[in-house]
């Protein structure tokens, strides 16, 4: 059994290098302009397509050890859709990664002069989600976003007042662990989601609800509770008609 398990560790480790190779020179440059050598060489983070890449500010891993394609930039979710290339703009601020992570292709990853995006273990992003981090951006472990959704701590703009006054135009977005967040949503600046929470598809979190009980599901326009004590269990989903 453990050489079975073996040839299985070494036949994923050669599939995984396989699709980097064509983009390994961009993975190289990814990982020793971010991380320190004894990281570096172990080549934590792959670029799996196309991309377009800005390298500045920090990228941080909070991991005891840093491990081969740990995290996957524009990796191939299936999803019978054109290929236009995945993002990384960093314009100055810090991405910290604390676990693996797979990020889509078509995915764009946006942070701000002044931006901290912090992602947790286990995340998995799919086709052309896109983080706009230009304040403060946390994701749980464990969670899933679907196709074309966005997470954006910032309008870009703000507003004024025939009294003077103006509006923040920015505020942090934090996701608990364990969150669903299906396809086509939308996470806007002071968004907040408790663990174990599902959110129904091309929804709006523009407040938070970090207070709600965990194992919800919010849906609606305004979100509201539709069930209470639901989850979905990553390890065990695929639903077939």
């Amino acid at each position: 059994m453990n050489c079975m398990k073996k040839i299985a560790v070494y036949g994923k480790f050669l599939d995984l290098l396989r699709l980097a190779l064509p983009y390994l020179h961009k993975s190289i440059w990814f990982n020793f302009r971010y991380f320190p050598f004894r990281q570096a060489v172990r080549l934590p983070v792959l670029i799996l397509s196309k991309s377009s890449l800005t390298l500045g500010g920090k990228c941080i891993l909070d991991v005891p050890r840093a491990r081969f394609g740990m995290i996957k930039l524009g990796q191939n979710f299936h999803t019978n859709r054109p290929d236009t290339g995945f993002f990384f703009c960093n314009y100055g601020g810090t991405v910290r990664f604390s676990g693996s992570s797979s990020f889509g292709r078509c995915c764009c990853i946006t942070i701000g002069k002044k931006g901290v995006l912090k992602v947790g273990d286990n995340v998995v992003m799919t086709y052309g989600a896109l983080i706009y981090a230009y304040h403060s951006i946390v994701i749980g472990n464990r969670v899933r976003v679907g196709w074309d959704s966005v997470l954006m701590d910032t309008s870009f703009h703000f507003t004024k007042t025939l009294a003077g006054g103006r509006s923040r135009g920015y505020g942090s977005v934090e996701i608990g662990s364990d969150v669903w967040i299906p396809a086509f949503c939308r996470l806007l600046p002071n968004a907040k989601l408790p663990d174990y929470c599902i959110i129904g598809g091309g929804s709006i979190v523009n407040k938070d609800y970090s207070d709600c009980p965990t194992h919800i599901l919010l849906a609606g326009n305004p979100l509201k509770i539709k069930k209470q004590g639901v989850y979905r269990d990553f390890d065990d989903d695929n639903a077939e008609s």
